[in-house]
């Protein structure tokens, strides 16, 4: 793994081995030495042929794309145009993000030359020579460098200036050991973020922002202390309190039954994720209060929408964000993430907030102001 990388060995015999999940490794032991060659072999070349084909030929896109309408339910079919957009801002990103990068984003966001430096850019793309007519040749060429990237930090103290992602993502990620939150370019448009009312900003990339800032203390970042390093860092009584008020949470969302896949949301594996939901809704609402107040604004009101308060405003912002359409196939295929279902996501993290209730006038003993004790961890 490590023969063709600068710098880098591993020697079994002295380095030590971070396992985080010793069990699931030793099922899979078991489950190789039970499984037949043949099968094994199947097995890893049809991953092989899963990831490879979008790069081949007509016919093995083709067959990639009935795969996955028959797995989701919803037609893949894509133009040439868009699926050469998509490779390039997926596999390139800093490069097209360089040309998107223009005066008026500059403009909205307020940053400087520095965002533009060719120079840096081209050390970033470094070895990467592609060749034409050589579609194939060049994806691998890109996977490997990335590949060798990842390996070469083996034994590096965490690089707080490198990069996670790049700018043309339309995401948002907390990096447990950097202690990081990372805010792509990307996502600072709309629906998230546009220059007007601050209301429909906060709801918007607001929860975001705190979605991701809360993720520092979910199930799992809590594990992780200030500097990115896990160690037991809470007493006792703080993480006894922390598992009582998470209960909640995992009984709350548990019971979320789907009635078109007659499944539920699995509690635990997506506590980590509500946990952040729940979190960045409630700060982002405080802190919208708190821009008023320091500013001693008083927003205008929605041309259109003149009979909405700001703050109803705020979270008619938050559920569009998760609007969706769903088939049978892709919402049961969901319910494997640790992302609970979009509409349940907003279901849960709203009846959990007073605020709402208070905004909409929800009747006490409704659906979205429950009688039943509301989950809440801060």
């Amino acid at each position: 793994m490590f023969e063709n990388v600068p710098n880098v060995t591993l020697d079994l015999t002295k380095d030590k081995i971070m396992v985080e999940d010793d069990e699931y490794l030793r099922k899979l032991s078991q489950l190789l030495a039970e499984t037949p060659a043949d099968t094994l072999q199947l097995s890893l070349w049809w991953e092989l042929a899963d990831l490879l084909a979008p790069y081949t030929t007509s016919e093995m896109r083709q067959l990639k794309r009935r795969y996955l309408e028959i797995a989701s339910g919803t037609s893949a079919a894509k133009t040439r145009e868009s699926v050469c957009t998509e490779t390039v801002n997926g596999l390139m990103g800093m490069a097209a993000s360089y040309h998107l990068a223009d005066a008026a984003y500059l403009r909205t966001t307020g940053e400087k030359e520095w965002l533009l430096r060719p120079k840096d850019l081209n050390e970033y793309y470094d070895g990467l020579n592609l060749t034409k007519d050589a579609f194939l040749d060049d994806m691998l060429l890109y996977q490997q460098l990335i590949t060798t990237s990842v390996l070469s930090q083996l034994r590096r103290v965490n690089d707080e200036d490198g990069w996670a992602t790049d700018p043309t993502d339309v995401n948002a990620f907390h990096t447990f050991q950097s202690n990081a939150v990372t805010i792509p370019a990307g996502i600072l448009q709309f629906p998230f973020y546009d220059l007007g009312l601050e209301a429909l900003n906060y709801g918007a990339i607001g929860s975001i922002l705190g979605h991701e800032l809360t993720h520092g203390f979910d199930s799992y970042g809590r594990l992780f202390d200030r500097d990115g390093n896990m160690r037991p860092w809470w007493s006792n009584g703080t993480v006894a309190e922390y598992e009582n008020r998470t209960a909640c949470f995992v009984k709350q969302y548990g019971d979320y039954f789907l009635p078109e896949v007659e499944m539920n949301v699995d509690g635990e594996l997506t506590l980590g994720e509500n946990i952040a939901d729940n979190g960045g809704l409630h700060e982002s609402v405080r802190a919208y209060r708190r821009y008023l107040a320091r500013h001693r604004l008083t927003e205008p009101l929605l041309p259109g929408m003149a009979n909405y308060t700001h703050e109803q405003l705020l979270f008619l912002s938050y559920v569009h964000v998760w609007c969706e359409s769903w088939t049978d196939e892709s919402l049961r295929w969901s319910l494997e993430d640790e992302h609970a279902p979009n509409r349940v996501r907003t279901w849960g993290t709203l009846s959990n907030s007073e605020d709402f209730a208070r905004a909409w006038g929800c009747g006490r003993g409704t659906g979205m102001n429950p009688d039943r004790r509301r989950c809440r961890l801060w």
